[in-house]
């Protein structure tokens, strides 16, 4: 059985998304599940640069394949492909 200190991380984790930018990318992150309020990110943001927000998070991007997320340690890929602006609500399960 875990220590309950690596427990207790892995259950944060979940409530977590780690936003990766694997290429040049417009950017948009807001809190919440939709695309209002002020955002945690707006920016046209570099390969390399990596964001973690709490969930519910929404995610535009200008060029959806080179950005990649993570949803509590779970790497789902990139959101679209190259040169697709899309558009994505994630949340808690």
């Amino acid at each position: 059985e875990p220590p309950e200190d690596v427990a207790a991380a892995s259950e944060a984790a979940a409530g977590t998304i780690t936003v990766t930018v694997t290429d040049e990318s417009w950017l948009e992150i807001y809190p919440g599940t939709a695309r209002e309020g002020t955002p945690h990110v707006y920016t046209t943001a570099q390969s390399g640069a990596e964001y973690t927000f709490d969930l519910p998070v929404y995610i535009r991007a200008g060029n959806a394949a080179g950005v990649t997320v993570s949803v509590g340690g779970q790497n789902l890929g990139p959101l679209g492909s190259a040169g697709e602006i899309t558009g994505r609500a994630f949340s808690a399960e």
